[in-house]
C-alpha cells in the first residue's frame, strides 16, 4: 500500500513517479494562472509549481498538514487554509484553475458530486480542472483494501460524475512500469520528465541526455517524416512485480533483521544489568567474607587467650579439689564432734559460764582450780 501521505523525502520510490509526472503534467498548463490545489499533503507539489503559477491557494482538511506547508514553504504567492473547499465560500470564477490529486477517493461517494460542483463553480469560463483517483476496476483485486478510500470510483463512474459540472472531459490513463524509452534530444513533442532522489530527497529534473545505453538512429536521402520515439513495457508488470518482490522480501529481511538486532540489543542489556547486578552481590559477598575473616581472627585470638589462661588455672584447679576434699574429711570430723556427748557437755558448760546466775560462781571455782594445779614435771 502507498503512503497516505506522500513526502518528497519518502522512499516510496515508485508513489513518486506517479505523483511527480502528474505535478510536471499540470505546470506545463498551469504557467502565470492563479491556481486552487484542493488537498495540498505535504505541499511538495504546491511549493514545486509556486515558480511557475501567479499564485497558489491549498486548503487542506488537516490542521497538521496546513500548519507544516506554511513552515516548510514560506513563498510569497502560496497561501494555506484549513477547511474543505465549500467552509471557505470562493466568489464564484476565482481560480484559472483548479487542481485535486488523489483526494476524491477519500470523500464519500454521496458528497463527491457537491465537491465536484464547487469546483466548478469557482474556476472562470474556460479554465481548466486537473485530478487524478484510483481506478476502482482495478484495486478492488488488491490483495490489501486501503482503509481510508472510501470513495474509489470506476471509469464510468468518473465520467459521469464530471459530466454533471463540465461540458468536456478528456480521460487519460496513468501507468508504472519498466520499460523502454525512445527519444529523440530536445523534440518536445513527445514529453518526457524527470524525477531525481538524492540524500535531501527527490525533485523534478529534466531526463537527463547522457543516461542511454544505445543510439538508435534513421536515414534517408528524402526527408524524414516518421518519428521513432515511444516506449515499450513488457505489459503483464512482470519485471516490475519482480522487482516489488524483490525489494519487499529485502525490506522484510532488513526490518526482521532489525527486530532481531533490537532484541539481542535488549537482551545484552539485560545481560549487563543482570552482571551489575551480580557483581554488587559479588563485591557484597567479598565485603561480608572481609568482616566475618576478621571476626573469626579476633573470636581464634580470644579463644586462644582463653585456653592459655584454662592452661594457668589447671594447677589450682588441681590444688582446689585437693582442698575440697580435705574440707570435706574435716566436716566429717567436726560433724562427729558435733554429734559427741562430749560436745554437748562443753556446749553446757560454756552455757553456764555465759549465764549471769551461775556464771560468776563457776568463773570463780575455774581460777581456784588453775591455781591450785600442779605445774607439769620437766
Amino acid at each position: 500500500m502507498a503512503e497516505e501521505r506522500l513526502s518528497a523525502a519518502s522512499h516510496d520510490y515508485v508513489e513518486l513517479l506517479f505523483h511527480w509526472h502528474r505535478y510536471q503534467t499540470a505546470a506545463a498548463l498551469l504557467k502565470d494562472l492563479k491556481v486552487l490545489e484542493v488537498g495540498i499533503g505535504t505541499a511538495y507539489g504546491a511549493a514545486y509549481l509556486s515558480d511557475i503559477v501567479d499564485s497558489l491557494t491549498g486548503i487542506d482538511v488537516d490542521p497538521w498538514a496546513v500548519q507544516n506547508a506554511a513552515d516548510l514553504y514560506p513563498a510569497p504567492n502560496l497561501t494555506f487554509l484549513l477547511g474543505d473547499l465549500k467552509s471557505h465560500h470562493f466568489e464564484d470564477a476565482s481560480f484559472d484553475a483548479v487542481i485535486m490529486f488523489e483526494v476524491l477517493e477519500h470523500v464519500s461517494k454521496d458528497e463527491q458530486p457537491a465537491l465536484i460542483e464547487e469546483i466548478s463553480r469557482v474556476l472562470k469560463p474556460g479554465g481548466i480542472f486537473l485530478m487524478s483517483t484510483p481506478d476502482h476496476d482495478r484495486t478492488k483485486d488488491f490483495a490489501e483494501e486501503n482503509p481510508y478510500h472510501i470513495g474509489e470510483m470506476t471509469e464510468p463512474e468518473l465520467r459521469s460524475l464530471l459530466a454533471s459540472s463540465f461540458a468536456y472531459t478528456e480521460l487519460y490513463s496513468q501507468e508504472i512500469n519498466a520499460a523502454s524509452i525512445i527519444w529523440k534530444p530536445n523534440d518536445h513533442s513527445f514529453a518526457g520528465y524527470g524525477v531525481d532522489v538524492g540524500e535531501s530527497g527527490s525533485h523534478p529534473a529534466p531526463v537527463s541526455q547522457n543516461k542511454r545505453l544505445t543510439l538508435i538512429t534513421q536515414s534517408s536521402a528524402a526527408p524524414l517524416t516518421a518519428s521513432l520515439a515511444g516506449f515499450c513495457v513488457e505489459s503483464e508488470r512482470r519485471i516490475l512485480t519482480e522487482l516489488w518482490d524483490h525489494i519487499g522480501n529485502a525490506e522484510w529481511r532488513l526490518r526482521t533483521a532489525a527486530e532481531e538486532t533490537e532484541r539481542q540489543t535488549r537482551k545484552i542489556a539485560e545481560a549487563q544489568e543482570t552482571e551489575k547486578r551480580l557483581q554488587a552481590e559479588l563485591d557484597q559477598a567479598e565485603h561480608d567474607i572481609l568482616v566475618m575473616s576478621e571476626d573469626l581472627l579476633a573470636i581464634h585470638a580470644s579463644y586462644q587467650e582463653r585456653l592459655e589462661r584454662l592452661e594457668q588455672l589447671e594447677p589450682l584447679a588441681e590444688e582446689t579439689e585437693w582442698l575440697r576434699q580435705a574440707n570435706a574429711s574435716l566436716q566429717q570430723q567436726l560433724d562427729v564432734v558435733h554429734n559427741s556427748r562430749s560436745w554437748r557437755a562443753i556446749q553446757r558448760y560454756w552455757h553456764l559460764m555465759d549465764s549471769r546466775a551461775a556464771g560468776p560462781v563457776l568463773q570463780g571455782v575455774r581460777k581456784i582450780v588453775l591455781r591450785t594445779r600442779k605445774p607439769p614435771s620437766s
